[in-house]
């Protein structure tokens, strides 16, 4: 099975196929319906997607149907925290580590975009709430800043 990988562009509500960067692309698909399938796996899997996040990206397979979403905040508090959700015909795949690792990278630019104006407050930690995700952000080189109890974990890298 093959997937393609895509993100959202919020500005104009379209999806972009990162293997159509390179090259001229085919009509941009409105970004709704991906957002549509995108909560609905997570809500079948029962997995609660927080509101201050939005869908940003993910894989879809040959029919494009999401087979594996990304979620990340739309407002930052204390600190950063995404949700990765993988249909589970489609796990052991690789496809949430690359989500995982995408999401990394945008908190290593939103950490280093708010060293760059000086922004002293930001606690650059990730909020974690799941034992997996846990596991998968201490073998990237997180670890535990602080334990929150029944809300998780604050990690840092």
């Amino acid at each position: 099975m093959s997937y393609r990988q895509f993100f959202v562009n919020s500005e104009l509500n379209e999806v972009v196929f990162y293997d159509d960067l390179e090259s001229e692309s085919e009509d941009p698909l409105d970004a709704s319906d991906f957002e549509s399938d995108a909560y609905k796996l997570a809500r079948s899997l029962d997995i609660y997607v927080l509101n201050s996040h939005s869908f940003i990206g993910g894989f879809v397979d040959e029919n494009n149907q999401v087979v594996a979403a990304l979620f990340e905040p739309t407002d930052f508090q204390d600190c950063y925290s995404f949700d990765v959700v993988v249909h589970p015909a489609h796990q052991k795949k690789g496809l949430g580590s690359q989500l995982v690792d995408s999401a990394i990278k945008d908190f290593e630019v939103l950490q280093s975009f708010a060293n760059d104006l000086g922004v002293s407050d930001f606690d650059y930690c990730i909020h974690v709430v799941s034992f997996e995700m846990k596991s998968i952000l201490e073998s990237k080189g997180f670890y535990v800043y602080q334990n929150l109890g029944s809300k998780g974990w604050l990690m840092k890298k």
